[in-house]
C-alpha cells in the first residue's frame, strides 16, 4: 500500500470537512437532497446510509437544521445537537481503491496518525488554543481499519473545556470521517471519563453515528 496515497486520501476529507464546517449550504429551500426517514439518512447517490445522532421530533422543521454539502465524490453533513453544545459532522468520500494489501495495518497506522495530527493542527487554528491528546486507538470495525482519537482544549477565561472526537474508517472504496466537538461549562473529570469511554451523552451518540455507517454499493454489501 502506498502510505502517501492513503495520507492524501485522508487529507482530502480533512480539508473539505474543516473548511466547510462553518459554511455548509443547506440544500434547496431548507430541505435535503438526500433522503431522511425515521432517523435514517440515505445519500442522494444511494451510496451509503447512516443513523443520525439526534432525534428529530418535527420532520419538516428539524430537518432544516441539518446542513448538507455535496461534491462530485463526497457527502458532508453537520447536525447540531438539540440537547447539548455539540455539533456532529461527517463526510463520506469515494476514493480510488488500493489493491496492494501488504502491510495494510502498519501502513494505515502511519497514514492515519499523520492525518489525525494534521487535522488536530487545523482544528487548533479554528478554535484558538492548545489541544491535548487524551485518547488514540486504532482498531478494526467490521473488518475495516479505523481510528478513534480525542483531543481536549482546557478551560480558559470564561470558556469551559471543549473536546474534539474524531473517527476515521477506510472501506477501500470510501473513507468515512467523523468529528464532534463537545463543550462543557467547567472542568468535570466524571464527564470527561464518560467522553473518553463513549459511555453516554454526545460521545456515545458520536460512536453510534460512526458505527451506523453502511455502504450500499454492491461490492461492499457482502463485507459489512
Amino acid at each position: 500500500m502506498d502510505v502517501t496515497l492513503l495520507f492524501k486520501r485522508s487529507i482530502l476529507i480533512i480539508l473539505l470537512l474543516l473548511c466547510s464546517s462553518h459554511h455548509i449550504a443547506v440544500a434547496g429551500d431548507g430541505g435535503l437532497i438526500g433522503q431522511y426517514n425515521k432517523g435514517f439518512y440515505t445519500s442522494p447517490r444511494d451510496s451509503f446510509s447512516i443513523t443520525l445522532p439526534v432525534r428529530l421530533d418535527n420532520d419538516k422543521d428539524d430537518v432544516q437544521n441539518i446542513q448538507e454539502r455535496l461534491t462530485r465524490s463526497s457527502t458532508l453533513l453537520a447536525i447540531p445537537s438539540n440537547l447539548s453544545d455539540s455539533t456532529y459532522r461527517a463526510e463520506i468520500k469515494q476514493v480510488s481503491k488500493i489493491k496492494d494489501k501488504k502491510n495494510d495495518v502498519a501502513n494505515f497506522a502511519l497514514a492515519s496518525r499523520k492525518a489525525i495530527d494534521y487535522y488536530r493542527r487545523l482544528t487548533l487554528r479554528t478554535f484558538r488554543g492548545p489541544l491535548v491528546e487524551l485518547h488514540y486507538q486504532q482498531f478494526k470495525h467490521r473488518g475495516f481499519n479505523a481510528v478513534h482519537a480525542i483531543y481536549k482544549k482546557f478551560a480558559a477565561n470564561d470558556e469551559g473545556p471543549r473536546y474534539h472526537l474524531y473517527y476515521l474508517i477506510d472501506f477501500g472504496s470510501h473513507i468515512g470521517f467523523f468529528w464532534t466537538d463537545i463543550g462543557l461549562e467547567k472542568e468535570n473529570l466524571e464527564l470527561e471519563d464518560n467522553i473518553i469511554e463513549a459511555s453516554s451523552g454526545p460521545a456515545l451518540k458520536t460512536y453510534n453515528f460512526f458505527s451506523s455507517l453502511k455502504l450500499l454499493s454492491n461490492d461492499q454489501k457482502n463485507n459489512q
